[in-house]
C-alpha cells in the first residue's frame, strides 16, 4: 500500500528527531552549518503568495515539506534553502520555461561526453589535458554556453553540495520534481539525482542516521 503524504512527513519527523539525538555534536557532514535547525513553516497563504507572485507551481511533496517541517534547514550537504533564498539564487533563467533534459546531460569541449570518455578509459587524460593556444577562443564561446542559464531553467537551486556544485528541483517540464545535481563546476554537467524531493531528503536522513551511529 502506498504511503500517504501526511504519513510520510511524520516519519521524516521522527527520523530528523532520532537523527539530532545521535549527533548532537554535528559530526555528521554538513551539520555544522544546519545543526538540525528549520526555518519556520510557511503557512498556506504565504506559500500561495509566493508562488503567485513568482509565477510558481511547486512539487507537492516539496510545498508539504515548507509547510509542515520547515522553510530551509537540516538537509543534505549544507542544508536545505528557504524558499525565498532558492528564489534569491534563480538567476536569470526562466522559472516558467521547461527544463531541458529527460537524461544526464554531461558534454565536454570538442565533442567529447563525459560516459564516452570513461568508458574508454581516457576520462582522467582529458581533463588534464590543456586546451590548445589556437582553440583558446573557440573554447571560450563553448564555456560561455557550457555555463548559460538556459541549462538550468525550469528548476529551483534548492541546497549547495559543495565546491559549486548544487541541487536542483525541476519544476517544469519532463522532469518535474525530479532532484538533478548540477556539477558544471567539475565538467560533470548536469545529471538526475532522486525521483522527488523527499526521496532525496529522505535518503540523506537514513544515510546520515547510520553514519551518526558509527560515529558515536
Amino acid at each position: 500500500m502506498l504511503t500517504t503524504l501526511p504519513v510520510r512527513l511524520e516519519g521524516i519527523r521522527a527520523k530528523l528527531e532520532a537523527l539530532s539525538a545521535a549527533d548532537q555534536q554535528c559530526r555528521v557532514f554538513g551539520a555544522q552549518e544546519h545543526r538540525y535547525v528549520f526555518g519556520d513553516v510557511l503557512s498556506d497563504e504565504d506559500l500561495v503568495g509566493i508562488c503567485a507572485a513568482n509565477g510558481l507551481k511547486l512539487p507537492e511533496d516539496y510545498a508539504a515539506f515548507l509547510r509542515c517541517i520547515g522553510n530551509g534547514g537540516a538537509g543534505p550537504d549544507d542544508g536545505v534553502h528557504s524558499l525565498q533564498q532558492s528564489l534569491s539564487l534563480r538567476g536569470r533563467a526562466a522559472g516558467d520555461v521547461e527544463f531541458l533534459y529527460r537524461e544526464a546531460w554531461q558534454p565536454l569541449f570538442g565533442g567529447h561526453t563525459w560516459e564516452s570518455l570513461s568508458r574508454s578509459g581516457q576520462l582522467d587524460h582529458y581533463m588534464n589535458q590543456p586546451v590548445a593556444e589556437a582553440e583558446q577562443e573557440q573554447y571560450r564561446q563553448w564555456e560561455d554556453d557550457y555555463f548559460s542559464d538556459r541549462h538550468t531553467q525550469g528548476t529551483l537551486r534548492v541546497s549547495h553540495v559543495g565546491c559549486g556544485h548544487e541541487t536542483l528541483l525541476v519544476l517544469n517540464g519532463w522532469a518535474t520534481g525530479q532532484i538533478w545535481t548540477d556539477s558544471r563546476c567539475a565538467s560533470a554537467g548536469i545529471v538526475p539525482t532522486a525521483p522527488s524531493f523527499l526521496d532525496w531528503y529522505e535518503e540523506w536522513l537514513d544515510d546520515s542516521l547510520t553514519k551518526a551511529r558509527e560515529l558515536k
